[in-house]
């Protein structure tokens, strides 16, 4: 295997660290300190470059938040733009060429082009091909990812020591944080490996994996059960556990949608999300509620029944022109 080197001679090139600025910038400039850095930008590229040059990253304190998604609470991490989001922002932009390079085809979510709908359409043309389906997750995944075993991957990959050093310096030491730009793109490197096993090892006729949710799909029933025990195996060398889901017959319960061999509905749990926020938006219709209502779009639109439903049930309350001009003009309500 051909390592990569001289990657860290990018970092020292100030036209790239304005770039990466930039990007870290996007969809943020209403906050402070992206204002502040935005304003004197020259400035703030020279800071970055100097603490490059002096091999000394300093890393502003982080805080976590907890939020509850999907009856699940998570532990999100909220880290200062300066410098750390700049940091994370370099580190993912040197790496995601390597990461991109040896992706599995199906691999999907955190990735350009590989989105939710990407995943819909790869499931809906598989689950007519196959009879029996697993669906895995892995318990705590973020929490558990060991980042020794992270480094380890990438020094095989990569020969340039200072680099492998910035790394070292800027990912946390204990886990992948949830909230930070890296551990988006770090955990589907984390599981290339194991992609890669369950396909021309196991030779699973079918698997796609969304960060740590994953689907197995076959004809025959020993040869699922076959591929889950052996790649639960491998997971747990990476010191890592599945949750337990049993085989499933003619669907799949996936990115959100339950897919059957002749149609695709919504997941139960985003359709009562969807009405809880319609009765929400018939008292009181604000900023917030807009912006969620605007996400249920781009799943209504993705299911066969979707304009149906907005046709006859949020249409006669709201629409999407009016929703869309509420996002426009920010924090305004509506009594």
């Amino acid at each position: 295997m051909k390592r990569i080197g001289f990657v860290y001679d990018r970092l020292l090139d100030k036209t790239f660290i304005k770039e990466t600025i930039e990007k870290a910038a996007k969809h943020k400039s209403k906050r402070r300190m992206v204002k502040k850095v935005m304003a004197n930008l020259d400035h703030y590229v020279d800071l970055i470059h100097e603490m490059i040059v002096n091999d000394k990253i300093v890393l502003r304190p982080t805080h976590t938040k907890q939020i509850q998604e999907r009856g699940k609470i998570r532990t999100i991490t909220i880290s200062p733009f300066f410098p750390n989001q700049i940091f994370d922002y370099l580190l993912v932009e040197l790496t995601k060429p390597l990461i991109k390079k040896s992706m599995y085809q199906y691999c999907i979510g955190n990735v350009d082009k590989r989105g939710i709908m990407y995943g819909k359409k790869v499931v809906e043309k598989n689950v007519r091909k196959y009879k029996y389906f697993i669906k895995l997750d892995i318990r705590h995944f973020y929490q558990n990812v060991d980042p020794k075993k992270l480094l380890q991957m990438f020094e095989r990959k990569i020969k340039d020591k200072r680099f492998i050093n910035f790394i070292r310096q800027v990912i946390d030491k204990k886990e992948l944080p949830i909230g930070c730009y890296y551990s988006q793109w770090f955990s589907n490197y984390f599981l290339q490996g194991f992609d890669h096993y369950v396909k021309e090892r196991l030779q699973a006729p079918f698997y796609t994996r969304y960060v740590d949710d994953m689907v197995f799909g076959a004809n025959n029933k020993k040869k699922l059960t076959y591929i889950y025990y052996n790649a639960k195996r491998y997971i747990f060398n990476l010191m890592l556990e599945f949750k337990y889901r049993p085989i499933a017959r003619d669907f799949v319960n996936f990115l959100g949608f339950v897919f059957t061999k002749t149609i695709t509905k919504l997941r139960h749990s985003i359709f009562y999300r969807l009405q809880r926020t319609m009765k929400k938006v018939r008292i009181h219709l604000c900023y917030s509620l807009a912006q969620r209502l605007i996400s249920f779009f781009s799943w209504l639109k993705n299911i066969e029944i979707g304009y149906a439903y907005y046709r006859n049930n949020i249409k006669p309350v709201i629409k999407i022109g009016k929703l869309k001009r509420i996002m426009s003009k920010g924090e305004i309500c509506y009594g």
